[in-house]
């Protein structure tokens, strides 16, 4: 493993991640103005906590048992 290459890799998709949620933040304000662009945001929040708690963290425990060979 080259692990300066994985370095610069990771800095460079985490920042470019980072880019874009900003310009996309910056763009969704400047659209719906600045109410709306809140009531949204709110809005997505409350359905990922919803979808949060009515998955009960199935897709953690399957990852969990999988990586550890538990079940097939």
């Amino acid at each position: 493993m080259n692990i300066p290459k994985l370095l610069y890799q990771n800095v460079l998709w985490r920042g470019l991640f980072y880019l874009i949620t900003f310009i996309l933040n910056v763009l969704i304000a400047r659209h719906f103005k600045a109410a709306f662009s809140g009531h949204l945001y709110y809005l997505v929040n409350v359905f990922a906590f919803i979808t949060l708690l009515g998955s009960v963290s199935l897709e953690s425990a399957m990852v969990y048992f999988a990586a550890g060979k538990k079940i097939d």
